[in-house]
Formats: structure tokens, C-alpha cells, sequence
């Protein structure tokens, strides 16, 4: 198998460093770039198919991407980016006083994000976790290079399914929006997931 599992494009709260789960915004300029890197990238891998998920800012990113390499696509529901509750489009220098950001700091992974946002509940990267796990169970059988085209939480999860990583290790992984994670074998039971900057 060969999976790589990249995130959108820089969007305007990425650079503002917002929350930005379910909430979503337009790419900045770099963040367009960053898709045509990642066309370039993926160009000789003879990728079959993108799997994609339905937030807006993913899509603009594949129809971006369609544009440079013809591939066929999939939208998958289970690799959204967790929700973050009422801390969507919050900034986080705003939230770093608050008596719950330092329960985050302390357990980033398994912390449950407060309140809801349009009616869906704050969510864990734990909670994304349990919700992937049979997604990439599903990709160790693919026979052909894939493209997961998703967000930083996927990634993160990615990284921890495939190299056994704890949870302290997972939430506190730094994965820029240009950087991809390549998840491969040279046997069946040898899988393992590096990542790579564009």
C-alpha cells in the first residue's frame, strides 16, 4: 500500500490561528500554492484517487488540484476535521488565559472541546481517532497509491495509527499545511507513516 494524507491549503484562520473545524474560510494565496506543490508532488506516485473530505476549504482544494493532475475522487464523511465546539473561529491567543486551555495543554489529544457549534458537539482528537480507525484499516488493503486529502486531526491520527505513536506524542505533533504524510510498506506487515514538507 501507499497512502498519502495531505491538508487543505493555508486558509485565512490557519494564518490567523483560529479554531477552524466545522467552521470553515477562503485559502490565502500561499494556501493555493501549497495545492499546486502538492499536484507536483503527487504527479509521479500515479496517484488512482483522491479521498476527500466534504469541508468547503478541502473541496476548494481538490477542484485546485483537479486543475494540475486529472484524478478521480471520493467524498468521505469519516475524515472531517473534528468539531471544536464553541471555540470555532476563536482565536487561540484569545483562549490562552482560559482555565480550560490549560486542561487542553495537559492532555491535548483526549481534551473534549467545549459547547457545540450549529447544533454538533465539541469533539476530541480521541473522539476522530476511534471514528478512523476502521478508515485506515480499510486502506491497508488498497493495492494502488491514494491520495487522503483532509486535515490537520486526520493527519495527526494518521501518524499515530501507523507508527503506534501514545496520545501525548499525537496532540502535540506540528504538521504544517504543507506537508504531507506517507503512509507505505515493503511487506504486508511493515507499515510505516513519515512525514515530508513540500
Amino acid at each position: 500500500m501507499q497512502v498519502i494524507f495531505a491538508r487543505h491549503g493555508q486558509t485565512i484562520f490557519n494564518k490567523e490561528e483560529k479554531f477552524q473545524g466545522y467552521a470553515d474560510s477562503p485559502l490565502t494565496q500561499q494556501g493555493i500554492s501549497e495545492v499546486f506543490a502538492l499536484a507536483e508532488f503527487i504527479k509521479p506516485l500515479y496517484v488512482k484517487k483522491v479521498l476527500v473530505s466534504p469541508l468547503p476549504r478541502v473541496f476548494r482544494s481538490y477542484v485546485l488540484l483537479s486543475e494540475k493532475i486529472s484524478i478521480d475522487h471520493e467524498v468521505r464523511q469519516e475524515i472531517k476535521e473534528i468539531c471544536y465546539g464553541s471555540w470555532e473561529g476563536k482565536s487561540k491567543k484569545d483562549l490562552q488565559s482560559s482555565k480550560l486551555w490549560h486542561l487542553r495543554e495537559k492532555d491535548k489529544f483526549n481534551f473534549k472541546h467545549p459547547g457545540s457549534f450549529n447544533k454538533i458537539h465539541g469533539e476530541s482528537y480521541a473522539n476522530l481517532y476511534a471514528r478512523l480507525q476502521p478508515f485506515f484499516l480499510q486502506l491497508k488493503k488498497t493495492s494502488y497509491p491514494i491520495l487522503v486529502l483532509s486535515h490537520l486531526g486526520v493527519m495527526r491520527c494518521a501518524i499515530k495509527y501507523f507508527n503506534a505513536l501514545s496520545d501525548s506524542a499525537a496532540g502535540e505533533l506540528s504538521i504544517p499545511n504543507n506537508a504531507v504524510i506517507i503512509a507505505s510498506n515493503k511487506t504486508s506487515a511493515n507499515i510505516k507513516a513519515e512525514i515530508k514538507t513540500l
